[in-house]
């Protein structure tokens, strides 16, 4: 079972599974009303922003209270550890769509990018594609190889990043 939560500033209604339901209607997070004071930040997350001082605002990201509370930290975890959406849907705060992952490999699976190409690893070079990664233990980059086309490189690059990190 899941309920649709209401933001203050936003047409989009959250979604959360019962058991964060309950846990946001118990103790702190009732007497602060969290459910009925939501917003959406700038980016599309779910926070309550409470006033503390003159100027002073706590936030509580509600996608990193429920993982921090409900989904278990990996062994290797350290501060360079984030919460990820599986389905990239920040209003989808369902525990099963909710993972702890590392900043490192969040870049991996990220899609977007500034590249020219519009493909993350892969850059022109001269008339054809050029798809490099970058490993952390080595001072310089990677090069697979070069291509006719970016959607070549970047499949070189996929592969590549599987076969060396597992994604």
């Amino acid at each position: 079972m899941f309920y649709k939560v209401p933001l203050k500033n936003d047409i989009e209604k959250i979604v959360i599974d019962a058991k964060s339901y309950e846990f946001l209607n118990q103790g702190y997070y009732k007497t602060i009303k969290i459910l009925e004071n939501l917003r959406s930040h700038s980016k599309g997350y779910p926070v309550y922003q409470k006033q503390v001082g003159k100027n002073k605002y706590e936030t509580i990201y509600l996608h990193k209270l429920l993982a921090t509370k409900f989904i278990k930290k990996p062994e290797d975890y350290n501060k360079n550890w984030v919460v990820r959406f599986i389905d990239n849907n920040v209003k989808n705060l369902r525990l099963s769509n909710l993972e702890w992952i590392s900043r490192s490999m969040l870049r991996r699976l990220d899609k977007s990018t500034n590249s020219s190409t519009g493909f993350r690893g892969v850059s022109k070079d001269g008339n054809r594609y050029r798809a490099v990664i970058y490993i952390k233990d080595r001072r310089t980059p990677f090069v697979i190889g070069r291509f006719d086309t970016p959607e070549e490189a970047y499949a070189a690059y996929r592969a590549k990043s599987k076969e060396i990190f597992g994604i």
